[in-house]
């Protein structure tokens, strides 16, 4: 069965709603910086792995803009690919708090997602991570995404 690392976020802006975000590691890129390395330095800033060199992300939500003109893309690292220590202690990152990154099967993350924030991103990279696994080794590795939508 596929698992993923997921973290949930807090916002601690005061004038902001305070709903939990439970969402993959990720975020914006930075001035000059390309998508992959985007990938990594998120990657390694919310969870305390890096990525054992030669290792490449594999895209599985292909790039869109967003409302705001956000560049959304989504990617996979295998577990296997990676190197370090998951970080124990939440962190505050811009305006949110992340929990400490944890396990949770692709399943109950899209059940997660779709019975409560709604984010279409996450929801549509779901998907995608479960198309990718389903097409690579079998629909019984990932379960039946379709229940859902």
């Amino acid at each position: 069965m596929v698992h993923l690392l997921f973290i949930d976020a807090t916002p601690q802006n005061p004038g902001f709603d305070q709903k939990i975000q439970s969402k993959c590691p990720g975020g914006r890129s930075e001035d000059g910086e390309t998508t992959v390395d985007t990938v990594l330095r998120e990657l390694k800033q919310e969870t305390g792995l890096s990525v054992k060199h030669r290792v490449k992300p594999i895209s599985v939500y292909r790039p869109r803009r967003d409302k705001n003109g956000h560049l959304k893309e989504g990617f996979v690292i295998p577990r296997s690919g990676c190197r370090g220590t998951l970080r124990t202690a939440t962190l505050i990152d811009g305006n949110s708090s992340l929990s400490r990154p944890y396990g949770i099967s692709l399943d109950d993350a899209l059940k997660k997602v779709f019975n409560t924030d709604r984010n279409k991103f996450h929801l549509n990279f779901l998907l995608g991570v479960h198309k990718y696994f389903a097409e690579k080794f079998g629909e019984e590795a990932v379960g039946p995404a379709k229940t859902l939508v």
